[in-house]
Protein backbone atom coordinates (compact mmCIF):
# COMPACT_ATOMS: atom_id res chain seq x y z
CA UNK A 1 0.00 0.00 0.00
CA UNK A 2 1.28 3.46 -0.92
CA UNK A 3 1.64 5.89 2.04
CA UNK A 4 -1.37 8.17 2.28
CA UNK A 5 -3.41 5.81 0.11
CA UNK A 6 -6.76 4.65 1.45
CA UNK A 7 -7.41 1.77 -0.95
CA UNK A 8 -7.60 -0.89 1.73
CA UNK A 9 -10.05 1.10 3.87
CA UNK A 10 -12.32 1.69 0.89
CA UNK A 11 -12.66 -1.89 -0.12
CA UNK A 12 -9.60 -2.70 -2.22
CA UNK A 13 -9.55 -3.83 -5.81
CA UNK A 14 -12.55 -6.15 -5.62
CA UNK A 15 -15.15 -3.38 -5.37
CA UNK A 16 -17.48 -2.66 -8.20
CA UNK A 17 -17.84 0.76 -9.83
CA UNK A 18 -20.82 3.00 -10.30
CA UNK A 19 -22.63 2.30 -13.57
CA UNK A 20 -22.36 4.63 -16.58
CA UNK A 21 -26.14 5.18 -16.51
CA UNK A 22 -26.02 7.57 -13.56
CA UNK A 23 -22.77 9.15 -14.76
CA UNK A 24 -24.44 10.03 -18.07
CA UNK A 25 -28.04 10.79 -17.12
CA UNK A 26 -27.68 12.64 -13.81
CA UNK A 27 -25.64 15.56 -15.26
CA UNK A 28 -28.06 15.83 -18.19
CA UNK A 29 -30.99 15.82 -15.78
CA UNK A 30 -29.48 18.50 -13.54
CA UNK A 31 -28.51 20.64 -16.54
CA UNK A 32 -31.87 20.31 -18.33
CA UNK A 33 -33.34 23.57 -16.96
CA UNK A 34 -30.50 25.44 -18.70
CA UNK A 35 -30.96 23.89 -22.16
CA UNK A 36 -32.60 25.79 -24.99
CA UNK A 37 -36.33 25.08 -25.26
CA UNK A 38 -36.94 26.84 -28.54
CA UNK A 39 -36.48 23.74 -30.67
CA UNK A 40 -36.37 20.04 -29.86
CA UNK A 41 -33.11 19.27 -31.65
CA UNK A 42 -31.21 21.86 -29.60
CA UNK A 43 -32.74 20.61 -26.35
CA UNK A 44 -31.94 16.94 -26.94
CA UNK A 45 -28.59 17.71 -28.60
CA UNK A 46 -27.48 19.64 -25.52
CA UNK A 47 -28.67 16.80 -23.28
CA UNK A 48 -26.69 14.26 -25.34
CA UNK A 49 -23.49 16.33 -25.18
CA UNK A 50 -23.77 16.81 -21.41
CA UNK A 51 -24.54 13.10 -20.92
CA UNK A 52 -21.53 12.13 -23.04
CA UNK A 53 -19.32 14.50 -21.03
CA UNK A 54 -20.56 12.94 -17.81
CA UNK A 55 -19.57 9.43 -18.84
CA UNK A 56 -16.40 10.49 -20.71
CA UNK A 57 -13.89 9.58 -17.96
CA UNK A 58 -15.07 5.96 -18.10
CA UNK A 59 -15.01 5.94 -21.90
CA UNK A 60 -11.49 7.36 -22.06
CA UNK A 61 -10.05 4.88 -19.56
CA UNK A 62 -12.44 2.00 -18.79
CA UNK A 63 -11.97 0.22 -15.48
CA UNK A 64 -13.76 -2.58 -13.67
CA UNK A 65 -12.38 -2.25 -10.17
CA UNK A 66 -12.08 0.52 -7.64
CA UNK A 67 -8.30 0.11 -7.52
CA UNK A 68 -8.13 0.63 -11.30
CA UNK A 69 -10.03 3.89 -10.89
CA UNK A 70 -7.41 5.11 -8.41
CA UNK A 71 -4.73 4.83 -11.11
CA UNK A 72 -6.88 6.06 -14.01
CA UNK A 73 -5.46 9.00 -15.97
CA UNK A 74 -8.98 10.20 -16.83
CA UNK A 75 -10.23 10.34 -13.22
CA UNK A 76 -8.26 13.27 -11.89
CA UNK A 77 -8.26 17.06 -11.91
CA UNK A 78 -5.60 17.20 -14.63
CA UNK A 79 -7.86 15.35 -17.07
CA UNK A 80 -10.75 17.62 -16.07
CA UNK A 81 -8.58 20.67 -16.79
CA UNK A 82 -7.51 19.24 -20.14
CA UNK A 83 -11.10 18.50 -21.14
CA UNK A 84 -12.20 22.01 -20.15
CA UNK A 85 -9.28 23.52 -22.10
CA UNK A 86 -10.29 21.56 -25.22
CA UNK A 87 -13.88 22.80 -24.85
CA UNK A 88 -12.69 26.40 -24.48
CA UNK A 89 -10.54 26.12 -27.62
CA UNK A 90 -13.52 24.68 -29.51
CA UNK A 91 -15.66 27.57 -28.25
CA UNK A 92 -13.03 30.10 -29.26
CA UNK A 93 -12.76 28.79 -32.81
CA UNK A 94 -16.55 28.23 -32.93
CA UNK A 95 -16.40 24.59 -34.01
CA UNK A 96 -19.12 23.39 -34.00
CA UNK A 97 -21.07 26.61 -34.42
CA UNK A 98 -23.81 25.48 -32.06
CA UNK A 99 -21.39 25.35 -29.11
CA UNK A 100 -22.20 28.10 -26.61
CA UNK A 101 -20.44 29.25 -23.46
CA UNK A 102 -23.37 27.91 -21.41
CA UNK A 103 -23.09 24.47 -23.02
CA UNK A 104 -19.30 24.42 -22.52
CA UNK A 105 -19.81 25.19 -18.83
CA UNK A 106 -22.44 22.44 -18.48
CA UNK A 107 -20.24 19.88 -20.26
CA UNK A 108 -17.28 20.79 -18.08
CA UNK A 109 -19.40 20.50 -14.93
CA UNK A 110 -20.66 17.10 -16.13
CA UNK A 111 -17.07 15.81 -16.29
CA UNK A 112 -16.39 17.22 -12.84
CA UNK A 113 -19.66 15.67 -11.64
CA UNK A 114 -18.34 12.26 -12.67
CA UNK A 115 -15.36 12.76 -10.37
CA UNK A 116 -17.68 13.89 -7.58
CA UNK A 117 -19.94 10.83 -7.96
CA UNK A 118 -16.91 8.57 -7.91
CA UNK A 119 -15.72 10.47 -4.84
CA UNK A 120 -18.88 9.66 -2.89
CA UNK A 121 -18.94 6.05 -4.06
CA UNK A 122 -15.48 4.95 -3.00
CA UNK A 123 -13.14 7.87 -3.63
CA UNK A 124 -10.90 9.14 -6.40
CA UNK A 125 -7.19 9.97 -6.64
CA UNK A 126 -7.74 13.59 -7.73
CA UNK A 127 -4.05 14.42 -8.17
CA UNK A 128 -2.84 11.17 -9.75
CA UNK A 129 -0.03 10.66 -10.86
CA UNK A 130 1.44 13.45 -8.68
CA UNK A 131 -0.19 11.97 -5.59
CA UNK A 132 -1.78 8.58 -4.95
CA UNK A 133 -3.87 9.88 -2.05
CA UNK A 134 -7.53 8.96 -2.44
CA UNK A 135 -10.13 11.58 -1.57
CA UNK A 136 -13.72 10.66 -0.90
CA UNK A 137 -15.99 8.37 1.03
CA UNK A 138 -18.48 5.62 0.45
CA UNK A 139 -21.92 7.25 0.72
CA UNK A 140 -23.39 5.14 -2.06
CA UNK A 141 -22.71 1.43 -1.69
CA UNK A 142 -22.64 -0.78 -4.79
CA UNK A 143 -25.74 -2.68 -3.63
CA UNK A 144 -27.78 0.54 -4.09
CA UNK A 145 -26.47 1.55 -7.54
CA UNK A 146 -29.30 -0.22 -9.38
CA UNK A 147 -31.82 1.74 -7.30
CA UNK A 148 -29.96 4.98 -8.00
CA UNK A 149 -29.92 4.16 -11.73
CA UNK A 150 -33.64 3.38 -11.71
CA UNK A 151 -34.46 6.66 -9.94
CA UNK A 152 -32.33 8.68 -12.38
CA UNK A 153 -33.90 6.96 -15.42
CA UNK A 154 -37.39 7.66 -14.03
CA UNK A 155 -36.58 11.33 -13.45
CA UNK A 156 -35.07 11.60 -16.95
CA UNK A 157 -38.27 10.18 -18.45
CA UNK A 158 -40.15 13.00 -16.75
CA UNK A 159 -37.66 15.73 -17.68
CA UNK A 160 -36.96 14.65 -21.27
CA UNK A 161 -40.20 13.04 -22.34
CA UNK A 162 -43.24 13.93 -20.27
CA UNK A 163 -42.51 17.62 -19.57
CA UNK A 164 -41.47 18.49 -23.17
CA UNK A 165 -44.49 16.72 -24.65
CA UNK A 166 -46.95 18.15 -22.11
CA UNK A 167 -45.57 21.69 -21.89
CA UNK A 168 -43.61 22.29 -25.08
CA UNK A 169 -45.34 19.95 -27.53
CA UNK A 170 -47.49 22.57 -29.26
CA UNK A 171 -44.55 24.96 -29.50
CA UNK A 172 -42.28 22.30 -31.03
CA UNK A 173 -45.01 20.75 -33.19
CA UNK A 174 -44.94 17.38 -31.40
CA UNK A 175 -47.86 15.06 -31.83
CA UNK A 176 -48.77 16.62 -35.15
CA UNK A 177 -47.28 14.33 -37.78
CA UNK A 178 -46.55 15.97 -41.10
CA UNK A 179 -46.66 19.50 -39.75
CA UNK A 180 -44.02 22.11 -39.16
CA UNK A 181 -43.33 24.11 -36.03
CA UNK A 182 -45.11 27.14 -37.45
CA UNK A 183 -48.17 25.05 -38.25
CA UNK A 184 -48.30 23.94 -34.63
CA UNK A 185 -48.61 27.58 -33.65
CA UNK A 186 -51.65 28.10 -35.88
CA UNK A 187 -50.08 28.75 -39.30
CA UNK A 188 -51.25 26.47 -42.12
CA UNK A 189 -47.88 26.12 -43.87
CA UNK A 190 -46.73 22.72 -45.13
CA UNK A 191 -43.38 21.05 -44.54
CA UNK A 192 -42.76 20.81 -48.25
CA UNK A 193 -43.05 24.56 -48.64
CA UNK A 194 -40.02 26.77 -47.83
Amino acid sequence: MIPGDRRSSLGGSGCKNMTPITHALLPALLASPFFTRIWARGFYGSAALVAASGVLPDLLNPHLSLAARFSSWSHNLFAFGGFTAILLVMLWIKRPRTLSSRLVMLMSLAYLGHLFLDGISGGVACLYPVSHHVYGMRLIHWENWVLVDAAVVFLCCIAFWWIPVAKLGPRWGWGQAGTSRTEAGGNSSNLSQP
